[in-house]
């Protein structure tokens, strides 16, 4: 187990591909995206385009995932606007979950499928690359 205890932890979240997915039931994706996050003490950012609703998004998630901010509403790439934040904010590690491809953040990015989601293969990946970035400590 994990002592990340009080240090800075983001999960930079997407939802569409992640846990908005056809024809599935979005609670099951949560509640792995909750485990997640819980174990490794993630703070949720939001990257997706459902973030001009933030309102929205509390609800959505509300009592699985704590939301710590959003990156900003620009032109920038997806890529681009979580350099950014990670630019202005404190944090010690941190995940992607994103069903677009974020190549120059690949190494830190679970790319979700958008039929299958946060599955779980996709939450043991996530839990590498967590694992991985504790190690550099």
């Amino acid at each position: 187990q994990n002592s990340w205890n009080s240090t800075i932890n983001l999960l930079f979240l997407d939802f569409d591909g992640v846990f908005v997915v056809p024809r599935q039931n979005m609670e099951d994706y949560l509640k792995r995206i909750a485990q997640l996050a819980k174990q490794y003490q993630l703070k949720v950012v939001i990257t997706s385009t459902w973030r001009h609703d933030m309102e929205n998004c509390h609800r959505l998630l509300d009592g699985y995932l704590e939301i710590q901010g959003r990156t900003e509403l620009d032109t920038n790439s997806r890529g681009q606007q979580i350099l950014n934040y990670l630019s202005t904010h404190p944090f010690h590690h941190f995940l992607i979950l994103d069903d677009l491809f974020l190549e120059e953040l690949q190494d830190y990015q679970v790319h979700c499928d958008f039929f299958s989601g946060f599955d779980e293969k996709a939450y043991e990946r996530a839990k590498q690359i967590l694992n991985k970035q504790s190690k550099k400590i």
